[in-house]
Formats: structure tokens, C-alpha cells, sequence
């Protein structure tokens, strides 16, 4: 791997990119500084310290164990002035309510599109 103390003016690997990165975020320095440092345009630091966020979330999201229980609806209709209903934390946060005598093909869907976003 080359040396980042002084970098040429050639495209870096995504590997040369992270590790410049992770060193920007070790640094006591301000983006600015830090790219003058060594040698690369700030608006390029930027660009590998955002790829390397977006790749530690993504990474840190796959890593997250999804298990599912069936529950079997009750009743084809909610229930007219029913307050019951089931509570889902999804693992991105969202909170969806389920109200009892839910549809399950509904829910799919709803739940379909909550993951595309």
C-alpha cells in the first residue's frame, strides 16, 4: 500500500480511501488541514470519510439478526371502537402499530415498503 503522507494525484484504491478516512477521524485536524497534510483536495476527503460512513452502516446493518413470528390474525376486520393492537419495533427504530384483526396481506405490504426505504 502506498504511503498517505503525500499523496500523487491518482485514484485511490477503496481500501487506500478508508484507511485515509480512518486516520482523518484519529486526527486532532479539521478536514481542510488534514487534506493539505497530505496532499489531496478536501472535497475528495470528504468524499472517502462519507463512502466510509455509508459502509460501516450498511455493515453494521447486516449484522442485525431479523426474526419473525407468525401470529395469526383473529378476525377478517378490526374491530369497530377496539383500542387493541400489536406494537412492531422494526430494527431500523420505526414503531408500526397493528391494530387486532389486521389484514396480513396488508401488513406485508406495509411492511414491504418500510424496508425499500
Amino acid at each position: 500500500m502506498r504511503n498517505l503522507s503525500r499523496l500523487p494525484k491518482k485514484q485511490l484504491t477503496q481500501e487506500e480511501g478508508f484507511k485515509l478516512a480512518r486516520a482523518y477521524a484519529a486526527s486532532d485536524m479539521t478536514q481542510q488541514a488534514f487534506a493539505d497534510s497530505v496532499g489531496i483536495h478536501v472535497a475528495r476527503l470528504g468524499y472517502w470519510i462519507r463512502l466510509a460512513r455509508k459502509e460501516a452502516a450498511a455493515s453494521a446493518a447486516d449484522n442485525v439478526p431479523v426474526t419473525f413470528m407468525e401470529i395469526p390474525a383473529t378476525a377478517s376486520k378490526p374491530v369497530v371502537g377496539s383500542t387493541a393492537f400489536y406494537k412492531l419495533q422494526l430494527p431500523t427504530g420505526v414503531l408500526v402499530d397493528v391494530p387486532t384483526g389486521f389484514c396480513p396481506r396488508e401488513l406485508n405490504q406495509l411492511l414491504n415498503i418500510i424496508n425499500c426505504l
